[in-house]
């Protein structure tokens, strides 16, 4: 994607957007960019090559009873959603996303496992929330990357434009406001119980970092989101 520094308001351009050759499914008609002919035509060629596959059933993640559609990508292939409300998500390598089915009607929420980048339609009135690793992410509308692959030992996050709150579930009030051009990886490092208390055991303690990220010196692309 693009990763000159835009405002919160400028509208994703083609460049923002990783790059992808798989089929875009008929969940909403996209608008028409110029990203779409290429994609176009890479769609039958994914199809034949089964790099996609598509699984549309009930989930019941644990932040809530509502069944999702889930999709899923096998390794090797990428995919571009178009969500009812005209939101975009491209989906990366062996991925696991899920929206709620009456996404976009009385909330917006999403699961997700794996790495994705998202494009956010604004609606102050919906923020929409989404569920990955043992994070929260609440949003209004925004550009951002996450990464939460299941084998991975951390969950990162890269906003591009917008705004984000970030929170661990087991902590959901200490929520941290992500602002355009930051990334966060929040993780776990294991350690030894004070010596006083016998036996010693190990813990798990979360690891939060914000750092600041910039496009790479002559294409204007980020490190984070030029899968």
């Amino acid at each position: 994607p693009d990763s000159a520094r835009q405002g919160a308001t400028r509208p994703a351009t083609a460049a923002m957007w990783p790059a992808t050759a798989a089929a875009t499914p008929t969940l909403a008609a996209a608008p028409r960019r110029p990203w779409r002919r290429a994609l176009t035509l890479a769609a039958s060629a994914v199809l034949l090559a089964g790099g996609t596959y598509f699984a549309y059933r009930g989930h019941r993640p644990s932040s809530g009873p509502e069944a999702f559609n889930m999709i899923v990508t096998k390794p090797g292939s990428k995919t571009l959603i178009t969500l009812p409300d005209g939101s975009k998500v491209v989906l990366n390598s062996a991925c696991r996303f899920g929206y709620n089915k009456e996404f976009g009607v009385s909330e917006r929420a999403m699961v997700l496992s794996g790495e994705a980048y998202f494009d956010i339609h604004k609606n102050p009135d919906m923020p929409l929330s989404l569920s990955a690793g043992n994070v929260n992410i609440k949003v209004l509308g925004t550009s951002f990357n996450v990464r939460a692959y299941a084998e991975d030992s951390f969950v990162e996050a890269t906003l591009i434009k917008g705004s984000i709150l970030v929170s661990l579930k087991t902590d959901p009030e200490r929520a941290i406001l992500l602002r355009p051009h930051e990334k966060i990886v929040l993780g776990r490092v294991t350690t030894n119980t004070p010596a006083a208390t016998a036996p010693r055991a190990k813990i798990q303690e979360p690891v939060i970092a914000v750092s600041s990220v910039d496009p790479e010196p002559g294409d204007s692309m980020y490190v984070e989101t030029a899968w």
